[in-house]
């Protein structure tokens, strides 16, 4: 989870529902790797919860494409950028189902993402095991190829360009 210990990224939630995975899975539970120092909350486990703290650039896309998944539990968002760079990446997606996820993983296809409502954490259990499992489908190249003409950066900068310049009458 690329994420920051603001409440609103629901990283307190995800620890105990992290804690009640690996006391169902035992020795087969993955462990929960966050990008912070310390999430909220606490889980006694050994190892169960590795805090990486603040990561660079190069690290954090290295954490993230290595990942058996990510997972981001937020409660709302602005844009909500880790899952669409896992998608893009093809790592499988565990995401809350609130708009700015649906909007920024709109390009892929049913059963590419997984949806779970944020306060649900019995569904972030369940769906903790089903990462470990292997039952996460990977976003396919179609998918993950639409994503990436619909973030282009060169494509968005025209449509702020052009969104500018009738805001401000200008002619273009």
């Amino acid at each position: 989870c690329l994420s920051n210990p603001k409440p609103h990224k629901n990283l307190a939630l995800l620890v105990d529902a992290h804690a009640a995975y690996h006391d169902s899975a035992g020795t087969n539970a993955w462990p929960l790797v966050v990008s912070i120092a310390g999430p909220p909350g606490t889980d006694p486990r050994e190892g169960a919860v590795r805090r990486a703290g603040p990561l660079a650039d190069p690290d954090a896309r290295a954490l993230l494409t290595g990942a058996g998944a990510v997972v981001f539990p937020s409660l709302y968002e602005g844009f909500g950028l880790p899952p669409v760079e896992a998608a893009v990446s093809g790592v499988p997606v565990v995401v809350s189902k609130i708009p700015p996820h649906q909007e920024g993983l709109a390009e892929l296809k049913a059963g590419e993402v997984l949806w779970v409502e944020a306060s649900d954490r019995n569904g972030w259990i369940a769906a903790l095991g089903a990462a470990t499992r292997g039952e996460l489908a990977r976003p396919s190249l179609e998918s993950r190829s639409k994503t990436i003409a619909r973030f282009n950066t060169e494509r968005m900068g025209r449509n702020m360009d052009r969104i500018y310049r009738r805001v401000l009458g200008l002619k273009a």
